[in-house]
Formats: C-alpha cells, structure tokens, sequence
C-alpha cells in the first residue's frame, strides 16, 4: 500500500483479553445491520472499545467503525472496489475509474444545484398539495401519504416518467419500494429504453439519457440500468430520508421550536437527520489486493463492510456524537459516501428534503403521533427506516 494509506490504517490500540472473549465473539458473531437502533448502536459502542475493525463471521466480511479509515477506503478506488455492485447497476455505482468516471461525467450537470431550479418548484408545491390532501382526514400516515408520494414524484419528474409509466412502474415491485426486485425493474426499464413511438417530453432525465444513445455515448443496456438506479436507488431513500425528517419534528420539541424559530437552522437539521439516522446503512467495497487495514491484514477479495451509522457516530470526529446539534460547523457525515462513488443525487435529496421540512413545520404543530395506530420499521439490504407513522390531526 501507498504511504497515505498507511499513515491512515495505523495498528488497533489494545487486544480483547481473554476473558472477555467470550463476549466479543458473542457480539461480532449477532452483530446486524437490521438491528433495531438501539441494540445495534450498544454493539457499536462494545465493539468501537475493542478497536476500529472487526470480522463479522457471518457476513464474510470485515467491519468499520471509526470515520478516518472508512473514509478512506470509501474514497481509494486503487485498493477498494465496488464492481461487488455490477449486478444492480454495470454503468455506475457498479464500475470503478475510469468507466465509472465517464460516464458520471456524461451526468453530472443534471445534479447541479443551478439546474435544479424548477424541479424545486415542482418539489415545494407537490410537498404543499401532499400536505393539503390530508386536511379533510382525522388522520393519515406520514410515510404512505406524504414521505413516499414525495419522494417518487420527485425521482419521477427528474426523471420525465408519466403517471401512467409510474404506476405500471410500481406494478413490477408488489412489495412496494422499500422491498424491491430490482431485476423486475430492470428488465421494465429495458423495455421502456427501447420502446418505439412513445411521446416525448422536452423535459427529463430520460430523455438526454435517450439522446446519448443515439449520439454512442451510452448503450441501451447502460441507460436502462442508470434509469433503474435512479429510481430504485433514489425513491427510496429521498422517502426514507423524508420520513426521518418527519418522525424528528414530531418527536422532538425543543428541535421543531428552533426550527420555526429559525428556519435558516433546517439545512443544519437535516445533515444531523442524515448523520443519525442514514437511510443507507452501510457501504460495502471488495479489496482488490491484500491490504492492511488498521493492523489487520484484510486477503484479497475480502468484502468490508463501512457501518455509517457508526462512522457517523465516531466521538473522535464529531463532539456529543449522539446527540443533534442544529449548530454543528460541518457536513462531515458519510451517508453520502465519499470519493469517486459519493452520490450523485446528493442536491436532490437535500433540496426536497429542505422543501418537505418548510412545509411541514407549517402544520407540525397541528400534528400528533396517533395513540391507537402504531409505527412501523423496516430494514432491507442497506436501508432502514420507518414503513409506516400514523399522525392525527389534534382536536378532531
């Protein structure tokens, strides 16, 4: 390895002696990313005293909970690869440099900030609508009828899909987003890059992904997987995120006060939502060689697993680390990613979150958790979050 790479993966400070052994390989040998929070983040803990990296017998895999390290082998493309992801997507979040660095470049403009304007329009007043077609019920659900709604409109006005493509969309994956075949979507996808005669929108992600390929730039098969991980990738998450934003406000007073009192503080909030609870849970990457990752020699092929809930959480990188502070100085967290891979959609996903947040601290206080209809989680593959927040309006 490189001298920058070692000088990060420095040796662990300290052994597990021998009689708490038994308790370490207890602990490495349960360890789940689908855990509930709290019993995952007292493993995390227990673990993180024993060292910064662990190897998860089931998993096959080697685990990283302190920032430094998973940062680095997030961002070191040379030592750590994600083809692992191939199957999902061969085009982008499967390929490393430089094919990957191709065809991001073919698609970043689509992300900027600067051209994201009028999806921002659409994304405040589909928040406000979503919002109003709840004022005549007693109650609704948070995540069903306002969090997903967004989050899939939002990827699909991106994207330029019609109602009607959506819902045949959401027909292919019959246990709903959180909980999707992405082969199904994929093989719709194929058939909807292909498609002859369909109308045209000026608008629309699609349709510049369509002109790249007539132009060479992209096949049909890399611009029906990019379709599918936008979508597959992004709904869910924006949706999971959306719901985080909303159980927060809800569930924490002294947050929601400071926010209305403050909205410039909502930007600030969500980067805390996002660093305490990321919708992605982990980040996996294959070593391409033999490496020695923080004194442990990791063989080739090795799978390591970043948790992002820990590295998030890291007390040597961020001061009270489980606590929010609207006022921390920096967007430090790694629920993004990090490196050639750090999401694309990272300014689609701030902006609609920022939008969902103006518009329900509008009502938050009009708002309660429903006593009788209780909330639900689910965790599947690399996310976690709420599937379901019944809310009521106060008073009726």
């Amino acid at each position: 390895m490189n001298s920058v790479i070692g000088k990060v993966f420095h040796r662990i400070s300290g052994l597990v002696s021998r009689n708490k052994r038994s308790r370490y390989d207890e602990v490495v040998r349960r360890f789940d990313f689908g855990a509930d929070l709290p019993t995952m983040l007292q493993d995390v803990e227990y673990l993180r005293s024993h060292g910064p990296l662990h190897y998860l017998p089931y998993k096959n895999s080697w685990l990283v909970l302190d920032y430094e390290p998973a940062k680095e082998i997030a961002r070191n493309h040379r030592f750590f690869s994600n083809t692992l992801q191939a199957d999902f997507d061969f085009a982008l979040i499967g390929a490393d440099p430089p094919g990957h660095t191709r065809v991001r470049s073919l698609l970043q403009a689509f992300f900027l900030p600067q051209s994201l304007k009028m999806l921002e329009d659409f994304t405040a007043a589909k928040a406000s609508q979503l919002l109003e077609d709840q004022l005549n019920k007693k109650q609704f659900d948070l995540i069903s009828d306002l969090a997903i709604p967004l989050g899939t409109g939002v990827l699909d006005e991106l994207l330029g899909l019609e109602n009607r493509e959506t819902q045949a969309l959401l027909s292919a994956m019959p246990g709903g987003i959180y909980h999707q075949d992405h082969h199904r979507v994929d093989a719709f996808f194929q058939q909807y890059c292909q498609a002859e005669g369909r109308q045209e929108s000026s608008q629309g992600l699609i349709v510049a992904l369509r002109e790249m390929v007539e132009t060479g730039d992209l096949s049909v098969p890399q611009a029906a997987s990019l379709v599918k991980l936008f979508w597959v990738a992004g709904a869910p998450t924006a949706s999971v995120l959306l719901g985080n934003i909303g159980t927060i406000l809800l569930k924490k007073p002294d947050i929601k006060v400071q926010l209305q009192q403050d909205p410039g503080l909502i930007g600030n909030f969500i980067e805390e939502t996002l660093r305490l609870q990321p919708p992605a849970h982990q980040i996996v990457r294959q070593c391409k060689e033999a490496v020695v990752v923080e004194g442990s020699e990791i063989p080739a092929s090795a799978l390591i697993t970043i948790s992002t809930v820990a590295v998030n959480r890291d007390p040597k990188v961020f001061s009270s680390p489980n606590e929010y502070e609207l006022k921390r100085p920096s967007r430090q967290h790694l629920s993004f990613g990090t490196g050639p891979h750090h999401c694309l959609g990272i300014h689609v996903a701030r902006m609609t979150a920022a939008c969902f947040a103006r518009e329900l601290l509008a009502v938050i206080d009009q708002l309660e958790p429903d006593p009788v209809r209780k909330a639900a989680t689910f965790s599947a593959d690399v996310l976690r979050g709420y599937s379901s927040y019944p809310v009521r309006w106060k008073g009726r």
